[in-house]
């Protein structure tokens, strides 16, 4: 009989004895085995902490060797700072640059994997910035800005635990990646502060400086749920859903109240409310500021608005009410329709 014949029933009596085998052998062994699954057993939290410690000091030895083949050792350049990053920095300036908490540095470069996959790159048109001590970077940048005191670049290799960590960063950076960076300095910024200002602490300039830091917000005893709103000045509005839009025709009245802005709500200086009623789109019953806002924003019922004086009122402004050009002048206003019982 030819082998090619029998080599159905050979590979099904094959297949048919292993399988028996394989099931009598489970059966067998696991009934009388004690031994939890793997994948039922509970990890200690020391066991956790070994873990990553065996983890740190093999990283410790890859980054060493990395380093010993570099030939970094052998620079005056090179050091080990406490953190487990190493450095190597080009040559040392005599009089280090004055980086503190909160400036922003900005340097050119590369971060990659030590086997030189580019992870981000930095050019000119497109720096890396981080504030110091303040950005939600891994701590291992904050660490390498400061290090940019004493020189323009720099070479490093931080240990995952300064980058991102046993997670990594989701498509971009693998899970428990050394990072190798090397850099350029490219500007510092320093932290600003009121006393940097070149201007009035009560001009426009100086409030738009409050608004853009987010020192400056919205009244929130005025609006509850201010939304910014498209204009020349700053301004905010609240909606109120549950009315009618207010239309050409629709009677109103309007609460106004006006005052000279300073940095916070508490350092307004109030100058009054004044209430009167029209219908909308009458002529000349509020100011076109207010006119804008109200037009493209129907189903609002409340403002907060701050100005220069001059683009209100003009270029001589209103003295007698203290506001001079240059000032900021705010308003807070409500629209109110009125019922026929009400005109």
């Amino acid at each position: 009989m030819k082998s090619w014949f029998l080599r159905p029933y050979l590979r099904l009596f094959s297949l048919s004895y292993f399988s028996g085998l394989s099931f009598f052998l489970v059966l067998f062994l696991g009934c009388d085995s004690v031994e939890e699954p793997a994948s039922m057993r509970q990890v200690s939290p020391n066991q956790l902490i070994e873990l990553n410690h065996l983890n740190v000091l093999k990283q410790r030895a890859l980054i060493d060797s990395v380093v010993f083949f570099r030939g970094w050792i052998e620079s005056p350049g090179f050091k080990e700072n406490a953190s487990g990053i190493r450095l190597l920095s080009a040559e040392a300036f005599e009089q280090a640059k004055p980086i503190k908490q909160g400036d922003t540095l900005s340097w050119l470069g590369k971060a990659m994997l030590l086997d030189s996959t580019v992870l981000f790159d930095w050019n000119e048109a497109e720096p890396f910035s981080i504030i110091v001590d303040a950005s939600n970077w891994p701590l291992g940048f904050h660490e390498l800005a400061k290090e940019m005191r004493y020189c323009n670049a720099l070479s490093a290799i931080v240990p995952s635990h300064l980058g991102w960590g046993l997670t990594g960063l989701s498509g971009a950076v693998p899970p428990d990646a050394v990072i190798w960076m090397e850099l350029d300095f490219f500007s510092l910024r320093p932290k600003k502060s009121e006393i940097d200002f070149k201007y009035a602490p009560d001009s426009w300039d100086a409030f738009i400086d409050a608004f853009e830091s987010e020192s400056f917000r919205a009244d929130s005893a005025w609006l509850k749920r201010p939304k910014l709103l498209a204009s020349p000045c700053v301004a905010w509005g609240d909606e109120d859903s549950k009315r009618a839009a207010f239309v050409t025709g629709t009677p109103v009245s309007i609460s106004v109240r006006t005052f000279q802005s300073g940095q916070n709500p508490k350092s307004h200086v109030d100058l009054g409310w004044n209430q009167w009623e029209f219908r909308m789109g009458d002529d000349q019953q509020v100011l076109p500021l207010f006119e804008a806002l109200i037009s493209q924003n129907p189903k609002y019922s409340k403002w907060e608005c701050h100005c220069p004086v001059d683009m209100v009122f003009g270029t001589e402004g209103i003295p007698s009410a203290g506001l001079l050009p240059g000032h900021v002048v705010g308003f807070q206003w409500e629209l109110s329709p009125m019922t026929m019982d009400n005109i």
